[in-house]
């Protein structure tokens, strides 16, 4: 059976806006003489959400762009015996919230990335190091290079592979300066 939009309207708003749980909406509805199963309930709350998902990542490059503060948060809980984290991003203006399964400095800053995917090795990525503290041998290899845009994580790493870079607090340092490259070449607000 499909639902209308008023009635997925209804049943989104009741679960998100106020907290009123799956078997609790469905004991409403029932009440109101809806024949509806806790199944479809259960696919009206979580199915054909890309578009605010889409929205939502949105929200975040646009605020990045527009606002020159932000403030951050992050906080843990165990799921299904998994560790899992929310980060948060946002002012006074707007909210951004993202879980993963990583509480890291470079979670975070892929979470900044939003939508892409490729490694900058650029003047913002050399501050950081420097401001890091990177040893000097590191920095004048990957000054060397020629390559400083990576599409990907793959092509990134086999940079550094190719360059002898393991130790893991150069990888670390580097790849964190990679991805702040990446966020600023894609228009961070400075």
């Amino acid at each position: 059976t499909d639902f209308g939009t008023t009635l997925k309207s209804f049943i989104l708003y009741q679960h998100y806006q106020c907290h009123v749980t799956q078997p609790l909406l469905h004991e409403q509805l029932k009440g109101f003489g809806i024949d509806i199963s806790t199944g479809q309930i259960s696919r009206i709350l979580t199915e054909h959400k890309e578009e605010f998902h889409r929205e939502k990542e949105e929200i975040l490059s646009t605020a990045l762009q527009e606002f020159s503060f932000i403030q951050t948060d992050d906080t843990g809980a165990r799921h299904q015996g998994k560790n899992g984290y929310c980060t948060f991003i946002g002012n006074e203006f707007f909210s951004y919230f993202k879980s993963t399964e990583s509480k890291s400095r470079i979670n975070f800053i892929e979470i900044l990335r939003g939508k892409y995917s490729d490694y900058h090795i650029n003047e913002d990525a050399f501050a950081y190091m420097r401001k890091q503290a990177l040893p000097v041998k590191y920095m004048e290899c990957l000054l060397a290079s020629a390559e400083r845009i990576f599409p990907d994580k793959s092509t990134y790493e086999a940079h550094l592979q190719k360059l002898n870079i393991h130790a893991q607090y150069a990888v670390r340092t580097i790849t964190e300066g990679a991805l702040i490259g990446s966020v600023f070449a894609h228009g961070v607000n400075k």
